[in-house]
């Protein structure tokens, strides 16, 4: 993506937020829900979100941090039939850019 010829009035931001089941993909941590907002020119383009199933039952410290049972879970989509929704969503344009907090650990 080249911002430099691309300026912030035409560039698409996907601000995304994940919650996991722990602290690392390493570890076996599997993501429960995907929200993304999408903003353009400084106005709400559309929001995403769905909660997705780990296959891997919740650690009670996850449930009392995000709220998410495993009871919630258990008919939400699993990762590979949620994803392509998230990503047509998102959008590949040279003109889009994902915002995350934490990006290093949403992106891993």
């Amino acid at each position: 993506m080249v911002l430099g010829s691309t300026s912030l009035q035409q560039t698409t931001f996907v601000i995304v937020d994940l919650e996991t089941t722990g602290a690392s993909p390493k570890t076996g941590a599997a993501i429960t829900e995907i929200g993304a907002v999408k903003v353009k020119s400084g106005e709400h383009h559309g929001e995403f979100e769905s909660f997705v199933n780990p296959l891997t039952p919740i650690p009670d410290y996850i449930t009392q941090m995000t709220g998410i049972t495993d009871l919630m879970l258990a008919t939400a989509p699993v990762i590979d039939e949620i994803l392509p929704a998230f990503l047509e969503f998102a959008g590949s344009s040279d003109q889009t850019v994902i915002v995350a907090h934490n990006a290093p650990f949403d992106l891993s």
